[in-house]
């Protein structure tokens, strides 16, 4: 014996008209959830509809920590990774990325685009994980036809098809509760019942034509296109009535999905559960890393082939290594103002103090300390020069400490030739007490 659920619906709380604006390069976009109106509507960070002309697009970007759905309406994109995954994706078609620890991709238009694309947060269980895709094409997507005149596109979750069809699930496996159906009624007047879990958040964003939402349907004011309708999360709700009120077609997405109990802190295309989380993305961005525990690579962007302390960097010229970390390089000089004249150099290349970022700057003043108590002197100098008039011989931003009890700076740069042996066991003993 089976039992059906009582169709209890859900209402309409609050309307959003998602204005236009400009986004990516050239791009226009229809934004509702992530304005002030409508932020965080967990576990969705960002919903937007775009539309692209010919020549605009989205070059690299980053994501972190979130999930993204790329959802295509019309005209086709070609997509691009820095893992090599590339592809087109056209009307219909659907690309479901997990971006988990970090990706960077592009999606630049082909044939004038348009295309769904709400930005999912992940639970924080799952915010490191390996990057992955999952795509469709549109005869892959799951199709469910409760009347003759309606057709429910299922991309993730299920919906009730023709007594033949039954039960029809979506093929696309997200991590954490999330459901995507694309709604086409060809007629005034179709009505269906939709289930929604109970206690999932849930919006409908009307694509074409007007929207009838809840159980009074003929009282209800109708949602309007570029509408975002959230609705309700009541005790004893189990799904939500929906009409088309439009004499020419209606078309809505309904999107539903399980809270996340859980802080979110979100920075542009990075969303995780603290600012220290943040900051890292921003560092591992910088570098080209995608995990807190990768090792540091220096990029195209933050390097110059030409310069003498880049190639110290990237080992191409040998050196006596004090310390290393993500974000900085630090040895000793071989030219010395005195002895345990040392250079700490940021891995973000950059010529002068305004150059670099600041939490690279802090980084650099901590591992000055670190430096000077291994030295075990009183009294020392912290230089950085900027420009040629303060004595700036070479392109890069480097505080220099220079430790000594017996030599202060004076007028001028009195280099002297290192003793090499000297030099050697020097950095040796140095470097034991780092």
């Amino acid at each position: 014996m089976t039992t059906t659920a009582a169709q209890v619906s859900r209402s309409v709380v609050k309307s959003i008209l998602a204005i236009e604006t400009p986004e990516g390069a050239g791009a226009m976009v229809r934004r509702s959830i992530g304005t002030s109106q409508l932020r965080n509507f967990t576990p969705f960070l960002m919903l937007d509809n775009f539309l692209v002309k010919e020549g605009a697009g989205f070059p690299d970007h980053p994501h972190r920590g979130m999930t993204t759905l790329t959802y295509m309406l019309e005209g086709e994109f070609e997509h691009e990774d820095v893992k090599g995954h590339k592809g087109r994706i056209g009307p219909g078609d659907l690309q479901f990325m997990i971006a988990g620890r970090g990706i960077m991709h592009s999606e630049m238009p082909v044939h004038g685009p348009g295309k769904k694309d709400p930005w999912i947060d992940l639970p924080k269980e799952h915010k490191l994980v390996e990057a992955s895709y999952q795509e469709r094409r549109a005869a892959e997507v799951a199709s469910a036809h409760p009347t003759p005149d309606v057709e429910i596109k299922v991309v993730c979750g299920e919906a009730q098809g023709s007594p033949e069809e039954g039960l029809v699930k979506g093929n696309v496996r997200p991590l954490g509760g999330c459901w995507f159906m694309d709604f086409i009624m060809s007629k005034k007047g179709e009505r269906v019942f939709q289930p929604i879990p109970r206690g999932w958040n849930a919006f409908i964003y009307t694509l074409e034509g007007e929207t009838l939402i809840g159980d009074s349907l003929a009282s209800s004011e109708p949602i309007k296109q570029y509408h975002t309708a959230v609705l309700s999360n009541n005790e004893g709700e189990t799904g939500v009535w929906l009409e088309s009120a439009s004499t020419d077609r209606t078309r809505f997405v309904l999107v539903a999905g399980e809270p996340l109990e859980q802080p979110i802190v979100q920075h542009g295309p990075f969303s995780m559960c603290t600012k220290g989380e943040i900051q890292q993305a921003f560092m591992d961005y910088q570098f080209e890393r995608n995990s807190s525990t990768s090792t540091a690579t220096m990029t195209s962007h933050h390097k110059d082939d030409n310069c003498i302390f880049c190639k110290i960097i990237a080992g191409d010229i040998p050196s006596f290594k004090l310390i290393e970390t993500d974000a900085l390089f630090s040895f000793l000089d071989i030219g010395p103002l005195s002895k345990g004249h040392a250079l700490v150099i940021p891995k973000y290349h950059g010529a002068k103090l305004h150059d670099i970022p600041d939490e690279h700057l802090g980084e650099i003043l901590k591992t000055l300390k670190k430096i000077a108590v291994a030295q075990g002197v009183e009294n020392y100098n912290i230089l950085q020069n900027n420009g040629r008039i303060a004595h700036q011989e070479v392109d890069v931003f480097i505080p220099k400490p220079s430790a000594s009890d017996k030599e202060g700076l004076v007028v001028g740069w009195p280099a002297q030739k290192a003793d090499m042996d000297e030099l050697k066991a020097y950095y040796e003993d140095l470097r034991t007490k780092l």
